[in-house]
């Protein structure tokens, strides 16, 4: 279930600061550290390393 309907998402994506990345996992609810544990953690190792 989505919170966020399609055009309340690409707002919001559009008011990030030139660059930003929205990552979305699949799947996952409010605790999506705990749910894709390996998924979260790649993309902050990513994120860091740039």
């Amino acid at each position: 279930m989505n919170v966020l309907r399609t055009a309340e998402q690409d707002a919001l994506l559009a008011a990030l600061p030139s660059g930003a990345r929205c990552i979305a996992f699949p799947n996952s609810g409010p605790n999506t550290h705990w749910e894709p544990p390996q998924a979260v953690a790649g993309a902050i190792r990513a994120f860091v390393a740039n």
